[in-house]
């Protein structure tokens, strides 16, 4: 949501949930919920199962009005957020954006001999495989301590295996440069032979043939941080 395409109607979706802290550029805590026809009619019909808090009929009702405190702040800050996408962005460039820098991140990889770590990945998020030889942890410390670039790991058994940087919200071409450029140094660090600055033009010209392919000339629905 927010990061790619979610056409729910027509794709017959019964229910899409969204979280704040995602591509809408918020803190966490704030979650919606959109029902299709067929998850509206199992809502009414409900199965007889006790529920209070988590009653969708109760908080869905007509009117506007919550059925329990909402979090004012978050709601306010959604307003700011869709306003901002709205009125400064435009819905399909902020859409395209995601994917514009995922598109650049992803091309510097198999310049700094890495790979995805999803054959189909999403727009919104590039997992990287972290080599056998090459210690996870030690690299997402470097990337933030020396470079400041907050990357995120793997968990349970992915531990040390991965890792995520995000593409989505207030994400421009230059903060996925400057990921990339952190990115070569660091594995340059810690004893990796990366040719330094490859993977940064690898970047820019996947950039520019994103642009080329989805931005007519003379445009000026380019992405943003063109």
């Amino acid at each position: 949501m927010g990061a790619g395409p979610l056409e729910a109607d027509a794709w017959g979706v019964d229910v899409v949930v969204g979280g704040s802290q995602k591509a809408f550029m918020m803190g966490p805590g704030l979650t919606w919920l959109g029902f299709g026809p067929r998850a509206v009619e199992r809502q009414e019909r409900g199965g007889g199962s006790a529920r209070f808090y988590f009653d969708m009929a109760r908080q869905g009702k007509p009117g506007g009005r919550a059925a329990f405190t909402p979090a004012i702040d978050l709601v306010m800050a959604l307003v700011t957020a869709l306003r901002f996408i709205q009125d400064e962005i435009g819905q399909e460039r902020f859409i395209i954006n995601a994917g514009r820098q995922a598109a650049a991140f992803r091309a510097a990889l198999p310049e700094l001999g890495l790979t995805l770590l999803a054959r189909r990945p999403t727009p919104s998020l590039t997992a990287i495989r972290v080599p056998e030889d090459l210690d996870g942890a030690a690299l997402l410390k470097r990337l933030e301590r020396a470079y400041g670039v907050k990357a995120a790991g793997g968990q349970d058994h992915m531990k040390g295996k991965m890792l995520r940087f995000a593409h989505m919200g207030y994400y421009d071409l230059y903060d996925t440069i400057g990921c990339v450029s952190a990115l070569e140094r660091a594995l340059d660090d810690l004893g990796r032979q990366v040719p330094i600055g490859a993977g940064v033009a690898a970047a820019q010209r996947a950039a520019h043939a994103f642009d080329a392919a989805w931005v007519p000339a003379g445009s000026d629905t380019a992405a943003t941080g063109s």
